[in-house]
């Protein structure tokens, strides 16, 4: 559920899923992202006024949101479970919506290997 104020230490809780993580294994029960686990993500808002430059241009003003999470997932056959930690920064322009997310997705498992991402606005009113 959204905030109905996005002042800066506001926070909330939205679901979302696993995106990243990927199994080491070869074992289908053990593919993490075909099944699409959710997870509730604790997300804050934590700057208000950051300025942000991507390939898109720059956009004064922007609000910028982290989120955090953990997950069980089950690996090895079934046989063990691992802890994933997700972690995101996103950054919001007032009139445009989302400009640039970095994420990441973590386990110490030697089941499983990391996995990031960042993305960023291209172009914009071309």
């Amino acid at each position: 559920m959204q905030p109905e104020s996005l002042s800066t230490g506001v926070s909330w809780t939205s679901s979302s899923v696993l995106q990243l993580i990927e199994s080491r294994t070869f074992a289908r029960g053990d593919r993490i992202i075909p099944r699409r686990l959710e997870l509730m993500i604790d997300r804050t808002v934590v700057e208000q006024g950051v300025e942000v430059t991507i390939p898109a241009g720059r956009f004064p003003g922007c609000i910028r949101i982290t989120g955090v999470s953990e997950r069980t997932v089950r690996t090895d056959g079934g046989n063990s479970r691992a802890v994933v930690n997700v972690d995101i920064t996103e950054w919001y322009a007032s009139g445009v919506g989302l400009v640039k997310r970095n994420g990441a997705e973590r386990s110490d498992s030697t089941f499983v290997s990391a996995g990031q991402q960042q993305w960023q606005l291209l172009d914009f009113g071309s």
